[in-house]
Formats: structure tokens, sequence, C-alpha cells
């Protein structure tokens, strides 16, 4: 059984949600930016299990609370130094959430934090009332920083990373948000929420050049690309998301890390990228499909204008052009609501 280390988003151990016992994990963090990993901790701050009693947030479970803990008492890398595994899965995919800054009234310390779901969560129920009274907090949004600065943060990140993992035992995910996902008829529907459309168009810009320079500090890391036409999962246990994918492609990725870790095998890698590649292509084919036949289908089920208004007798004496006139100045609704009122003139 291999022993393995995870630090990023979902996708990183959800890849693993169909393994059969080959991995053993050590040490996952999650839900932490790489700016708030290597901030500064504020000695005078500590957050506890004793904060975060609130029985409204009891369901994120034990896990969940230590993640935070981790990132605001910045100790996830001494986590990780205490107990890692040989290898380390990893994407940079938690640096699209921006950075709280919590100034503190009586010392006027600045604490930097990862301003995930949890965090605003926890914030509002328990945190704000106890710990971080009276403080101020502002966001500070991640897409305004300058390459230069992403390009350092990146460079102190991996160097963290390699005073714990081999360098050629860290595995990059290059995980990238879906545009589409299968809902539960089976359908491909876009994501369209505005804020899922600004975290695609964002990711799109950063996330690459985060890869890139993370490649350049690593360049004996292990790389996983993901193919093209993937897509997200209605059925997702964690419910509908970009970053959360259909089977099929946690599939790959699995394979993928199993031909690194356990076949050793790394220049297998492009043979399993061709094998998903017309697999997760027709997956989409499949959903786009079924979308054009719903589509279809529920035109023709709606109501023919024209046969309802050539059935209607009063409507018989007046020529076609204005029956068509009618036709296209009425909808469904109002036709059914006026159309004695569309007669008489």
């Amino acid at each position: 059984m291999k022993k393995i280390s995870v630090i990023g988003s979902c996708v990183c151990r959800d890849l693993f949600m169909n393994d059969e016992g080959n991995f053993e994990f050590h040490t996952d963090i999650r839900f932490s930016s790489p700016i708030s990993m290597l901030a500064e901790p504020v000695k005078s701050i500590a957050v506890s299990f004793d904060h975060l009693k609130n029985k409204a947030m009891d369901v994120n479970g034990n896990w969940f609370k230590k993640t935070l803990i981790n990132d605001i008492n910045k100790t996830a890398f001494d986590a990780l130094k205490e107990n890692h595994g040989e290898y380390l899965i990893m994407d940079l995919a938690e640096a699209r959430m921006n950075i709280a800054t919590i100034t503190f009234a009586n010392t006027n310390e600045k604490l930097l934090v990862t301003n995930s779901g949890l965090f605003r969560k926890h914030y509002r129920y328990n945190l704000s009332k106890n710990i971080f009274k009276n403080s101020k907090i502002e966001i500070n949004k991640v897409y305004a920083l300058d390459d230069s600065y992403w390009m350092q943060i990146i460079k102190d990140y991996s160097k963290k990373l390699l005073e714990i993992f081999k360098e050629e035992n860290i595995i990059l995910v290059k995980t990238m948000p879906a545009i589409y996902y299968v809902n539960q008829n089976g359908c491909l529907e876009h994501f369209s929420t505005p804020s899922h459309c600004s975290e695609i168009f964002e990711c799109s810009i950063l996330l690459p050049k985060l890869y890139d320079y993370f490649i350049q500090c690593c360049p004996k890391a292990k790389v996983i690309e993901i193919p093209n036409n993937f897509v997200g999962d209605s059925n997702h246990k964690w419910k509908t998301n970009p970053f959360h994918y259909t089977s099929t492609c946690y599939s790959y990725l699995l394979n993928c890390v199993k031909e690194i870790i356990i076949n050793e095998k790394n220049n297998q890698l492009n043979e399993v990228f061709s094998k998903y590649q017309p697999i997760l292509e027709n997956e989409f084919k499949m959903a786009s499909e079924k979308t054009i036949e719903s589509f279809y289908g529920n035109i023709s089920n709606q109501i023919n204008y024209k046969e309802v208004i050539d059935s209607v007798e009063e409507f018989q004496q007046l020529g076609r052009k204005k029956r068509m006139r009618i036709l296209h100045a009425t909808n469904k609704k109002d036709f059914y609501k006026h159309w004695k009122e569309y007669f008489k003139n």
C-alpha cells in the first residue's frame, strides 16, 4: 500500500473514490490558498476546536474544522512534516480563492486567511463573535495580483514542499474548472450562474500561469494533464460545481496516478491520455446529443399556434396574412387570454 498526502482541491482527493485500497492517506490539506499557507501567523491568536463549537457547523465534521484551524494558525506545513506520505498529490486550484485580511483592533496585527466557503460560514457563526471579535475583515481579490507576485508565491510554496517531499515524488494534477456539466437527465448544461461564470473565466487566466511557474520550480515533478471535453457531474456527492467531475475523468486521473506510483511507468501517461481522450469526448458528445433531442422534443410538445388559430371558427373569415400577424403578435399565455380582443381589432 502506497502512502500519499494531498494538498489542493477536492479533485486531488476525489480521484481516489473508486480506488481498491492501493493507497494510504497521510495528511490531507484542502481549502487553503498557497498565499495563506505561506503567511505569517499572529502570535497572540490561536484557533482551536473550542472556538468552533456552534452546532450549526457540526455537519462539517472535525476534518473540516482541522483544515480551517491549520489555515488560520498557519500549521499546514507543520502537519505535513509530522505525518506525510511518500508521494504528494497536488494541484493549485485553491489559489483561485480570495484572501481575507483580518486586522485586530487591540494589536493592529494582520492575519491572512483563505476566504473559502468553510471560513465564511465559521466566521459568520463563530469566529466573528469570539476570537475575531472587534476585528476588521477585508477581502482581497487574488486576480488583481500581478504575475511577479504569483511567481514569488509559487517559488516559496514549492520550496516548502521540497523540504518535505522528494521532487520526483510530487504529482501535479493540472486541475481546471469544467465549463459544462451533465444534469440529472443526462443532458449537457453550461455553468451559467454569475459566480460560476466568473470563477471559470478567472481560473482560465490564472491557473495555467501558476502551473507553468510550479513546473519551472519543480521540473522533476510528475505532471498529469486533463483531457479536453471533461465535464462536471450533477450527481457528484459534493453537488454540482465546476471542480466536481464525472466518474470517467476521475477514472482517468486515478489510472495516471497508478502508472506513476504503482507501475512506475511515467512514460505511459501519454498512452493513458490517448485512451481516455476519446472516451471523454464520447461522453461529451452523448450528453450533447441528448440535449439536442430534449430541446427538439420540447419544441414538438409546444402548441402549434398556426393550427390553433386556424381551428378557431371566428378566425376563418380572416385572411391568412391577418392570422399570421396574430400568430406572431402573441405568445401562448397572451393568446388564450386576449384572443377575442385580437380578433375584434
